[in-house]
């Protein structure tokens, strides 16, 4: 009988001790949840902020352009002379140089984002001089009516004050080399015979036939800066 009367009660203090046991542990596991939730957010903000800038991509990108459009146009000139199209391949020469020196341009501006700037290059192909110029048209147009544009933006967004200056120079660079050659495709038995050649100014790359400004129209550098090509 006294056996019978003590179960209960030790049962009844079993229940009791589980559910305080669970409720304690319950309100520990409820407040330690938001410091889970500030740690995750934490989390994704430190892996957005680690993701490359699209305007450095953007510059990687435009540097191995204009690296490889270097040697495009080297070739080109040589083409130009076996051709006998001596102004043409002062052209092409000049336009090679003028990349090269824009694509110094992006490289500050790689440098600024604690980056290398590299570049692959690939070899190019010359066909005859005609097509080279219709494909050198090509090639300007789509940089300074799509891909410039677009980048620029983009720079602008990132507030990249360099990469601005690099995208803008290059649409009113690349649409002075883009006339050159529209003039040399639409007179190009014209250009058989060499030339007084072209200026390149060695900030930007601004080309230019003749330098009768007192500073590049493009970067504000005296004319000084500017070297003949021939």
């Amino acid at each position: 009988m006294k056996f019978q009367r003590v179960t209960p009660v030790c049962t009844t203090f079993a229940l009791c001790l589980a559910a305080a046991v669970f409720f304690f542990s319950d309100e520990l596991y409820s407040q330690s949840l938001p410091s889970v939730a500030i740690s995750t957010e934490t989390q994704k903000i430190e892996s957005v902020t680690n993701q490359p800038s699209q305007t450095l991509e953007n510059l990687l990108a435009d540097y191995t352009t204009e690296m490889n459009g270097k040697d495009k146009y080297a070739v080109y000139a040589r083409q130009a002379d076996k051709e006998g199209y001596h102004k043409v391949a002062e052209l092409f020469r000049a336009a090679a140089r003028s990349l090269e020196t824009h694509a110094n341009l992006h490289a500050k501006a790689i440098n600024e984002f604690g980056e290398k700037p590299s570049a692959v290059i690939t070899t190019p192909v010359a066909r005859t001089t005609k097509e080279n110029l219709k494909e050198s048209i090509k090639t300007e147009t789509e940089e300074i009516k799509t891909l410039y544009p677009v980048h620029l933006a983009q720079a602008k967004a990132d507030g990249a004050k360099t990469a601005v200056i690099s995208f803008r120079s290059g649409i009113q660079i690349g649409t002075n080399r883009q006339k050159y050659f529209k003039d040399a495709l639409g007179r190009l038995s014209a250009w058989k015979n060499t030339s007084s050649g072209f200026f390149v100014c060695t900030v930007c790359g601004n080309l230019v036939d003749k330098p009768d400004f007192a500073e590049c129209p493009v970067c504000k550098s005296p004319v000084s800066v500017f070297v003949q090509v021939k």
